[in-house]
């Protein structure tokens, strides 16, 4: 077997399906100008498509979409059935959220330690959730002062997340929390930019950074 675009797409389409739960496509598009290059294992380009994507303890997105450039892969662990990078990539990424899907992440595992550090007057803003999305506003509640406190998130002009509701200040720490937010997902870590909202649909566009292959996920 030689290395060609087909491997590398057919073999990282599989290894994706393999470490998800569900899901209702994946498509992984691998773009090579020069043969010789993609023979000693570099690529220009890698595109990373799916829908209905879960996890296997409950993350889920409707959609979801993520660009890189040029790659390089160990040739002797493709040709072993593998996919092991040779250094970091830099890459974009867009998620399509439902309220349900973004209740799924703020409960996962994933935000665990992150929601930890979201103190405010030393009191943790806790219990966290999206109570319904609706002509361009997300609104959100959460338990602070041993009260429920609802929040209405809006995109700004560039994109950011602006947050109004309960009190100024915590309005500021959660509009500070989701501007600054940044997950790691066991190989690939996001980096929040910017988000739209439309209809019942969350669109959030991360910078992203890829050093390893998705392998089982515990998330």
């Amino acid at each position: 077997m030689s290395l060609t675009t087909d491997v590398l797409s057919n073999l990282a389409t599989l290894g994706l399906k393999q470490c998800l739960a569900r899901q209702e496509s994946v498509v992984v598009r691998v773009v090579s100008k020069n043969f010789l290059a993609l023979l000693n294992g570099w690529v220009d380009g890698v595109e990373v498509h799916g829908r209905g994507w879960q996890s296997p303890r409950g993350v889920t997105c409707r959609a979801i979409a993520v660009r890189a450039g040029a790659i390089g892969v160990e040739v002797g662990a493709v040709l072993r059935g593998q996919i092991i990078l040779r250094e970091t990539v830099q890459a974009t990424a867009q998620l399509d959220l439902n309220a349900q899907d973004f209740n799924n992440f703020l409960g996962s595992v994933l935000l665990k330690d992150t929601l930890a550090r979201l103190v405010i007057d030393q009191e943790l803003l806790t219990g966290l959730r999206v109570e319904g999305l609706q002509d361009q506003q997300m609104f959100l509640s959460g338990i602070w002062g041993a009260e429920r406190r609802d929040f209405v998130l809006t995109a700004g002009a560039t994109g950011k997340a602006v947050v109004t509701g309960g009190t100024p200040q915590l309005a500021q720490a959660l509009q500070d929390f989701l501007n600054t937010l940044t997950v790691d997902l066991h190989g690939l870590e996001l980096g929040l930019d910017c988000f739209s909202l439309n209809q019942d649909i969350l669109r959030l566009k991360a910078k992203a950074r890829i050093w390893q292959f998705p392998g089982a996920l515990s998330f």
